[in-house]
């Protein structure tokens, strides 16, 4: 396992998922960054995080080429530090297995960095690293589409696995003595937000939600921010002002019993995250103390809370939807405590290691199988074509339909974005949009005649089945199905440029 840090000794989601899953795989030897304080056996450390960028490379690649006589794969969880170790060297010929928790090159625009060159060559860099992967595991439906839409990896080749959280150490216990740890009266209604103080955490629109709703929420309400970062001062000057009453407390880092602490004193957390969020595994850190979570439209949180029970989300960004949704809280629109440390139990680390486990198996048994053999028994791989992402009925009933087919392995693209996409994604169907322009998509029939059909639209609807029909060669499937109208004309000669069969799924009256 090719790693980036070592939690704590390295602060993270990423440092954190892949000790977590390192220590359930005890199998396994792994190369990260130093320092580690204490590191076990099986982990290698290669270089310290401060030292120069080059020498960091190199110390890394020498570490895991150290190793290529005893493993059968390589799982990297980090793009730059991946780079050389697969693509040169003794391991570049081992089954390959990659970890995406998010697009790494746009994160840091995100996060400030201007520079376009910096920008282009990070995703050259990760483009490198997913073209060689033979499987690729992402954490939600969401960044699925992201790796199919961004970095062009097969739908076939992505395996979407929730990850996994320590129900032991973070667990359900006295909520009365977790808030007299933080100074707080018995009966205090408690919100805990742990995050990152970066911009795109969402802290700002947290703080202005809090200030409207304040005055309806519970008598004694305190918000609990912990973490660190460059927002840190900023977020400790708008906690002291007059508007919010000395009712936000900005913690700091948290040591992680305190961390355990604050879960089970909060009635509620909050991930007010504005972009680029994977899953959210604080959400399932709170939950397992039984503390539901109110999280932003962004990213995986909606397949996150998904589960719950009610409606946990809020788009991102709107201060006024995320403060109506605290004062619901405030008066009872929640989960269960007990159905909420239910829903974490689903994500036992146990478990969810052991399905890492079989998808390395997969990886080496198609590795190892000569010529076609390499695609073993598989469900059929079907491409659904639609023009529209609007919910209308044949976009529903498609929706209703994918999960029951238990022997295909659906991907659909659409030719635009909106909440059928969406609701696709929440659905855990694979998903991508190949967009086509709105005067070719929204031409209406009776425009078209024979002899008569608006140049713009049928120059614009030519140059998508051209497109299309690359696109249909990379995924390569078995069946293009196609779900409306104007799909069935561009999808069926696309398909057949493509040489894959077609199914036209006709729902209109054609008079």
């Amino acid at each position: 396992m090719l790693g980036k840090g070592w939690f704590p000794d390295h602060l993270g989601g990423l440092e954190r998922y892949y000790r977590d899953l390192f220590e359930h795989l005890p199998e396994v030897e792994g190369v990260v960054l130093g320092p580690v304080v204490a590191p076990p056996p099986n982990l290698h450390v290669a270089s310290a995080h401060e030292a120069p960028l080059a020498r960091r490379l190199v110390a890394f690649h020498r570490r895991a080429a150290a190793r290529a006589g005893a493993i059968d794969v390589v799982d990297a969880h980090f793009a730059l530090y991946a780079l050389l170790p697969t693509l040169i060297g003794p391991l570049r010929r081992t089954p390959l297995v990659v970890h995406f928790q998010g697009p790494w090159a746009q994160e840091n625009v995100a996060q400030g960095d201007s520079s376009a060159l910096r920008a282009g060559a990070r995703r050259l860099l990760e483009r490198a690293v997913y073209g060689r992967a033979h499987a690729v595991i992402t954490l939600t439906g969401a960044f699925k589409r992201v790796l199919i839409e961004r970095y062009r990896v097969s739908p076939w080749d992505v395996h979407v696995l929730a990850p996994g959280v320590d129900l032991q150490r973070f667990s359900p216990g006295d909520q009365v003595r977790a808030r007299e740890r933080f100074g707080l009266a018995s009966d205090a209604w408690v919100v805990g937000c742990v995050r990152r103080l970066v911009p795109r955490m969402g802290l700002d629109v947290l703080l202005d939600a809090w200030e409207q709703a304040r005055g309806d929420l519970p008598p004694g309400a305190t918000l609990l921010i912990a973490g660190d970062g460059p927002l840190r001062t900023e977020l400790e000057a708008r906690a002291a002002a007059p508007g919010l009453g000395g009712s936000v407390r900005v913690l700091g880092r948290v040591a992680e019993d305190e961390l355990v602490e604050l879960y089970r004193a909060a009635a509620l957390t909050v991930v007010p995250t504005r972009s680029f969020e994977g899953f959210g595994l604080v959400v399932l850190e709170a939950a397992g103390c039984g503390t539901p979570s109110v999280v932003t439209a962004i990213g995986g949180l909606p397949e996150a809370v998904r589960g719950l029970g009610c409606d946990l989300t809020v788009a991102p960004g709107d201060a006024a939807a995320l403060a109506r949704r605290l004062v619901a809280a405030g008066h009872g629109d929640l989960p269960a405590r007990s159905a909420t440390r239910a829903f974490a139990e689903r994500f036992d680390w146990a478990a969810v290691a052991a399905r890492h486990a079989e998808v390395y198996r997969s990886v080496c048994e198609g590795a190892a199988a000569p010529g076609p053999a390499a695609s073993a028994p598989r469900r059929l791989r079907v491409v659904y074509l639609d023009h529209v992402a609007k919910l209308s009925g044949g976009e529903i009933a498609l929706l209703r339909l994918l999960p029951h087919l238990d022997e295909v392995e659906p991907h659909v693209v659409l030719a635009e974005d909106g909440p059928f996409a969406d609701r696709l994604v929440q659905a855990g169907i694979s998903t991508e949009v190949l967009p086509l322009g709105d005067h070719a998509r929204e031409l209406r029939k009776d425009r078209v005649a024979p002899g008569r059909v608006p140049l713009r639209a049928g120059l614009a609807t030519s140059a998508y089945v051209l497109r299309l029909a690359w696109r249909l060669r990379r995924l390569r499937p078995d069946v293009v199905h196609t779900n409306s109208l104007k799909a069935g004309i561009y999808g069926s000669v696309a398909a057949r440029l493509a040489g894959v069969p077609v199914v036209w799924h006709v729902r209109d009256r054609i008079a």
